[in-house]
């Protein structure tokens, strides 16, 4: 099966009815809450917040990207890969689902959370220097004449 599909900016997205400039996803395994941008879906949310999410389409019309939520409303426009039995057990798909207020999601393993730093560990590398950026460059510059090759 062939799709189609563009995605919206998002000043079409924060234009479209029900779309919450202030709602909140609250994640129902780790009590985390992520705040949304207005027009922003629940996928992308949890991008933005360091989650790996599975997602395909990215339209509404695979599945790959659907969720449970426990609590809240979203607009969900016209996904065609849920299952009527799916949405009554309150499935959303993730990547067209745009919440309407705060909402509550379970993620029931099929979002990966993002990886948290030990206490002391992780601190910031400093900036490159300018030798270290030649360095760098010069590499790169070998592995493409190699490749090229």
């Amino acid at each position: 099966m062939e799709r189609f599909y563009t995605p919206p900016t998002p000043g079409m997205r924060a234009a479209s009815a029900g779309a919450s400039s202030t709602a909140r996803v609250r994640i129902a395994e780790t009590g985390a809450v992520l705040q949304t941008q207005a027009g922003e879906t629940l996928l992308e949310t949890l991008e933005r917040n360091g989650y790996a999410a599975d997602f395909s389409c990215r339209s509404g019309s695979c599945g790959t990207c659907r969720l449970r939520m426990t609590s809240g409303r979203v607009r969900n426009p016209d996904g065609q890969a849920l299952t009527p039995s799916e949405r009554k057990a309150g499935y959303v798909e993730s990547c067209v689902a745009q919440p309407m207020g705060d909402v509550v999601v379970a993620l029931d393993g099929a979002v990966e959370a993002p990886q948290r730093r030990a206490a002391g560990q992780g601190r910031a590398l400093p900036s490159p220097t300018p030798r270290t950026r030649r360095a760098v460059s010069q590499r790169r510059a070998r592995w493409t004449l190699a490749v090229a090759s």
